[in-house]
């Protein structure tokens, strides 16, 4: 089985080895880091991507890069044989996401070095020093022009009005407090087949329960 991975806001990858550590042998895993610069459009990364994986992959998509899955699917359906999306998003993920663009530069340099509160929301019972110490590293990597105009496109964000065929898996963390549960209706608008799994962790699900994502993963391979 070949996985391609596609990070969150900080856009690294850096995050997905608690997941890849606990994958067996036979699996393979490519990681495509999004491209760092502020402008890109989800369309450019998914051309980015498009141009770094082979055909009929099994895409993983975390969290903000559920839009640049979405429109990998679009433009080149022939690279996706499935799409896995992990406490992602293609609409707006929350009732306060709207307000992503206004954030204050000093909350996001408290996301960049969290203090115990928000690991503990981050993470809840997983948040340990290792952990902890690759999200800090990671999004001490990303400036914070970066993070403002991610935040704006998610801020941006419509409901998707095309129909997709792609075989869809959505994974639900239960402890996510960042996107609501809402969005599973704008996953089954848009793809024709969508398998739900409901999950025990936070919105960081690979790292919080990387076991059970696996499990799940495997359960709905085709």
């Amino acid at each position: 089985m070949n996985l391609v991975l596609l990070p969150g806001m900080d856009g690294t990858g850096a995050l997905f080895t608690p997941f890849i550590e606990i994958l067996p042998p036979e699996v393979n895993t490519q990681t495509i880091p999004l491209i760092q610069k502020v402008g890109v459009s989800y369309q450019e990364q998914a051309k980015y991507v498009a141009s770094e994986i082979e055909n009929d992959s099994i895409v993983i998509a975390e969290s903000y890069s559920g839009m640049v899955a979405l429109e990998l699917c679009r433009q080149f359906p022939e690279k996706v044989k499935q799409i896995v999306f992990v406490a992602s998003f293609i609409s707006r993920p929350s009732s306060l996401s709207r307000f992503g663009g206004h954030i204050p530069s000093a909350f996001l340099k408290l996301a960049k070095k969290p203090n115990w509160f928000l690991l503990r929301v981050l993470f809840g019972g997983k948040a340990n020093d290792i952990l902890t110490g690759r999200f800090i590293q990671a999004m001490s990597s990303v400036p914070l022009d970066l993070l403002k105009f991610r935040l704006k496109q998610v801020a941006s964000l419509k409901n998707p009005t095309s129909k997709l065929s792609i075989p869809c898996t959505y994974l639900l963390a239960r402890q996510d407090v960042l996107v609501s549960k809402n969005v599973l209706h704008v996953f089954e608008n848009t793809f024709s087949k969508v398998v739900v799994h409901k999950l025990e962790g936070t919105h960081f699900l690979l790292q919080t329960n990387p076991e059970g994502a696996w499990d799940a993963i495997r359960a709905s391979a085709i």
